[in-house]
């Protein structure tokens, strides 16, 4: 687990990587930068019963970061490039 502390006024003020979506950064080379930035940034938002899905484009790829509240932690549960 990884938590990352941002200046994020309203919705969630860190951000917790899982296990699970750390072994998806290395596996498919996502930054903590680039996931920051989609979660403070966003192009898309599409919220769920289950998770909200941020997308942003970088360059030709667009990242998807799935992720739920906890408190004010955004947990993020995987990324992967679309």
């Amino acid at each position: 687990m990884f938590i990352i502390k941002i200046s994020m006024p309203k919705i969630f003020r860190y951000i917790r990587l899982t296990k699970h979506a750390l072994d998806r950064m290395a596996q498919r080379g996502v930054t903590k930068k680039s996931i920051k930035e989609t979660l403070k940034n966003p192009d898309t938002v599409v919220s769920s019963s289950e998770d909200e899905r941020y997308d942003k484009r970088f360059g030709s790829k667009r990242l998807v970061v799935r992720w739920t509240l906890e408190k004010n932690t955004a947990v993020v549960i995987t990324v992967y490039w679309q």
